[in-house]
Order: C-alpha cells, then sequence, then structure tokens
C-alpha cells in the first residue's frame, strides 16, 4: 500500500536529487493532476537519462496524453538538459507503453529475459531508446 508519508518522501527525494526531473501530467481544460513523467537515474557523464510516464487516471488513458507528454519530455531532455540518449524498459506484458516508446520513435535495443519478479513469476523487460540526432554530429559520428 502506497502512503502519504512514502508520496511525501519521495516528492522530497526528487526535490533534492539532480538525477531526477519528474513533471505534473494535467488536463488542459481542468488542470486536474492525471499522472506524471520524468526523466530519472540521470547521468551527465553519458549524457542519458531514463524516461518514464504514468498516466493513473484511467479516463485519460489511450487519448494521446502520453505521447504529447513523452514528446514534451524528449525535447526537454534533448534541448535543456543537452543529453544524448534516453532510454525507458518496460514489461513484456505493458503493450500500451511498447506501443509509445515506438511511437515517441524509440528504437527496441533488446530484451531482457527474466528480468523482473511480478507476481512470483519472472518476466522479461523490453528495453527502447532514442539517440539525439544532434548530438551525433558533434562526435563526428
Amino acid at each position: 500500500m502506497y502512503t502519504k508519508n512514502m508520496a511525501l518522501n519521495y516528492i522530497k527525494m526528487v526535490q533534492e536529487s539532480s538525477a531526477h526531473k519528474v513533471f505534473a501530467v494535467c488536463d488542459i481544460k481542468t488542470d486536474f493532476h492525471i499522472g506524471n513523467v520524468s526523466l530519472q537515474n540521470i547521468s551527465p557523464k553519458n549524457r542519458s537519462a531514463e524516461l518514464a510516464i504514468v498516466i493513473g487516471e484511467r479516463n485519460f488513458i489511450g487519448k494521446g496524453i502520453g505521447k504529447e507528454a513523452g514528446k514534451l519530455l524528449i525535447e526537454y531532455g534533448f534541448k535543456k538538459l543537452n543529453l544524448h540518449r534516453i532510454y525507458c524498459g518496460t514489461s513484456q506484458y505493458n503493450i500500451a507503453m511498447q506501443k509509445l516508446a515506438l511511437n515517441l520513435k524509440m528504437k527496441q535495443e533488446g530484451i531482457g529475459i527474466d528480468a523482473m519478479m511480478k507476481n512470483n513469476k519472472f518476466i522479461d523487460i523490453y528495453r527502447y531508446a532514442i539517440i539525439n540526432k544532434d548530438t551525433m554530429s558533434e562526435n563526428n559520428i
């Protein structure tokens, strides 16, 4: 069970961390909070970060909000944080996130076999990434 104290501890950790950038996703008409997007595990040395998207309000799922928020987050990571690579991983059963990653122009990099325990069963993690093409020319790639 996720408690109020756990939420407050998470918020404090995020506010104090340079390795996490978390943003609320709100309904544009009502300003109602429907989820979060984040860049986490930000590595200045490797110029990379992990993308996470959570749309927790069921009425807003499947309306393109995750895609719009993901595009904005990737743009923020590449343009404002000067990242070279943004990646994510998702359960083999999370078809919506797999489709979203591909819609965000991420490429599937591989599969972590039995990489996560869920409901007392090992499941695969599908890994995706997108490279900032603008940083490739500065590295003569």
